[in-house]
């Protein structure tokens, strides 16, 4: 019986071929986290609007059952708009951490390479920048969304 050929060895790769792969994945979980604040802006524009068609809704309900749907959607859509402010935001917040995970990755390849590459994703202070508005647009809404529950939960 032939003895099975072993695969052959993968070599390692060059070191272009590696900083363009982290470029890669840096580059796909920017567009994840884009995506994640599209949700979000359009969930919360969603919500607020019917929750203001609700709010601006006649002062005597055609009838007691439509009053207390009334009445049940103004406590459920802040809860909803609470809830997917939270979960949306933790997901942006894994693709922060997976987006570190890539640049601590990208630094110590970088600082072993024979030659240095240009930064993946700008300096430090733009990149902390850049995560501003993933970071803080949804504790906006999380803040906004408790203050209307806080105050109009019937």
């Amino acid at each position: 019986m032939p003895a099975e050929s072993q695969p052959a060895p993968v070599p390692h790769l060059a070191a272009v071929e590696s900083y363009n792969i982290l470029r890669d994945q840096l580059q796909h979980e920017d567009n994840l986290i884009t995506q994640r604040l599209s949700w979000l802006m359009g969930s919360q524009a969603f919500l607020f609007t019917a929750y203001a068609i609700v709010l601006n809704g006649p002062e005597r309900p055609k009838s007691d059952l439509i009053g207390a749907l009334q009445d049940d959607l103004l406590g459920i859509l802040p809860a909803v708009g609470l809830l997917s402010a939270v979960l949306i935001y933790v997901s942006i917040i894994a693709g922060v951490i997976a987006m570190f995970g890539i640049h601590r990755l990208a630094r110590s390849f970088c600082d072993d390479a024979a030659f240095r590459f240009p930064p993946l994703r700008g300096r430090k202070l733009t990149r902390y920048m850049g995560f501003a508005s993933p970071l803080l647009l949804p504790l906006i809404f999380i803040t906004v969304w408790l203050l209307i529950w806080g105050r109009g939960f019937p």
